[in-house]
């Protein structure tokens, strides 16, 4: 009897290291179990196993719990004190309402036995269930996490500690008959209703928040394509009486020039034909991608990538079916993080981006790539604002997968290249002929 508790009671705490090593692996640091943590994993099964009779038992065992993840995620190490507790937390709100619930079904003499047990079904549950959602909502939970605010964090610690005292506290008293059977099934009963209430509010909070965020970022994306179109059609405008200018003034030229040659003053000639091509109006570049939200989009980061030292190239088509919604979101995105790499290169003649889409018929490719200094793993912004920024190639691929796309980091370093396909609907009129002027 003794030797199976043991031996549930090891597969229970097992799992939590397990599970808490899971939930830091996917939400805030991608490491595997580092050799270092082993050997306080092997002290803490040892005394898991042999249940050794000391005052600070739990403690002890709390300490090599951390000990042993603190090694596999040490670049973290108050992110993983607050997992690691907030999770011992939730199993000691959960595991004890399940042992209440089933309290009647339950024989005393086999109650350590059967507790450990639903506990380690629960843990073993939560574990199969969390890969599962990760595997399809992975990018949506670590984007939540991130976007919550400290104070949040602070009072769900809070709460949820002191609900899972009360709630081992309440099982442990029911089964030392401290209170008398009807305290004690209202006790109970407000228990169960309050833990589960709390595991939905907790729920709510983290897709209300990825939900609060994605209308707050639509709003801004709204907001920012309206200005990039303002700032298209006032280039336009300006472009436009540049040219008239110029044509007004051609024949003037014209006039220079044959005179200059005619006196065979061709080195002054030569001049004269630098400072023409020289002309704001025939310096001035426009994309033509057979989109006319797509041209003000890549007109508007051309302009910001020279602003920065980059250069911008753009070849093919886009198609004038995607709304201008998405192609901002996707477009927009792409080339900020592409201008955001380029500034960290010092070689300023490969600051270079280079934008290649092909439309056949009723799909869409769009292909971006830009050099990059950055050799790990992972894309998280190296701009102060976290909170803001950061979320380019998240929002880019919640919009691709709507339309039934795929996106793909097809190479990360030196250069960062990243292919985009998604379908849209074919207009059979639509006449496209793009080019760059």
């Amino acid at each position: 009897m003794n030797t199976a508790l043991h031996i549930i009671r090891l597969g229970q705490y097992l799992m939590y290291f397990f599970n808490i090593h899971m939930i830091i692996s996917e939400t805030i640091d991608r490491k595997k179990t580092a050799k270092a943590s082993i050997p306080f994993l092997i002290i803490y099964s040892v005394l898991i196993l042999v249940n050794v009779k000391i005052r600070f038992i739990h403690a002890v065992i709390s300490l090599l719990l951390y000990a042993a993840l603190f090694f596999s995620h040490r670049k973290e190490p108050f992110k993983t004190l607050y997992i690691m507790l907030m999770y011992l937390f939730i199993d000691g709100m959960i595991s004890p309402m399940a042992i209440m619930l089933l309290d009647n079904l339950m024989d005393k003499k086999y109650f350590d036995i059967l507790s450990s047990g639903i506990s380690l079904v629960i843990n073993t549950a939560f574990f199969f269930l969390f890969r599962w959602y990760v595997s399809k909502k992975g990018e949506d939970l670590r984007l939540s996490l991130k976007l919550l605010p400290t104070k949040v964090y602070v009072l769900m610690f809070i709460y949820i500690g002191i609900i899972s005292v009360f709630n081992s506290f309440i099982m442990v008293a029911s089964q030392n008959s401290i209170f008398g059977t009807h305290l004690f099934t209202v006790l109970k009963a407000c228990i169960i209703f309050t833990s589960i209430l709390s595991v939905l509010i907790m729920i709510l909070i983290i897709t209300g928040n990825l939900s609060a965020y994605y209308y707050k970022r639509s709003a801004s994306l709204l907001d920012k394509q309206l200005e990039m179109q303002t700032r298209y059609y006032e280039k336009m405008d300006h472009m436009s009486n540049d040219i008239r200018r110029f044509r007004h003034d051609y024949k003037n030229h014209m006039h220079c020039l044959n005179s200059l040659l005619n006196e065979n003053k061709t080195d002054e000639a030569k001049e004269y034909l630098g400072s023409i091509a020289n002309n704001q109006a025939m310096q001035a570049v426009s994309f033509r991608s057979g989109n006319t939200i797509a041209d003000t989009i890549l007109n508007d980061k051309n302009e910001a990538a020279v602003r920065n030292g980059c250069r911008l190239d753009f070849s093919g088509v886009i198609s004038p079916d995607i709304s201008a919604f998405d192609i901002c979101t996707i477009l927009a995105n792409a080339l900020d993080n592409s201008i955001e790499a380029c500034q960290k290169i010092t070689d300023e003649s490969k600051r270079t981006i280079d934008v290649s889409c092909i439309l056949k018929r009723d799909v869409q490719f769009i292909c971006i790539s830009n050099p990059n200094s950055n050799d790990t793993p992972g894309f998280q912004t190296s701009k102060e604002n976290k909170q803001d920024h950061g979320f380019g190639l998240f929002n880019i691929r919640k919009t691709v997968e709507r339309l039934g796309g795929t996106v793909n980091v097809t190479q990360q370093y030196p250069t960062f290249v990243l292919d985009i396909m998604f379908s849209v609907p074919r207009r059979e009129d639509a006449d496209v002929q793009p080019n760059e002027v």
